[in-house]
């Protein structure tokens, strides 16, 4: 992980701590991991190559 983006996970994982949010701070769920990015990409891929993904003018 680059980085800036350690950085500010950091960041976030010693706020929510002071919060008393409790957690895996050991192996937390990174939706900035690439692996989860890649993971994203792909499915939104099956989506268009099946032809079910449109764009319209509002939600």
């Amino acid at each position: 992980m680059p980085e800036v983006r350690r950085r500010w996970v950091d960041v976030q994982r010693d706020e929510f701590k002071r919060l008393g949010i409790t957690g895996k701070w050991e192996n937390p769920y990174l939706t900035m991991d690439f692996h989860a990015e890649r993971v994203i990409a792909e499915e939104f891929q099956k989506f268009l190559m099946n032809g079910v993904l449109y764009q319209a003018r509002s939600p």
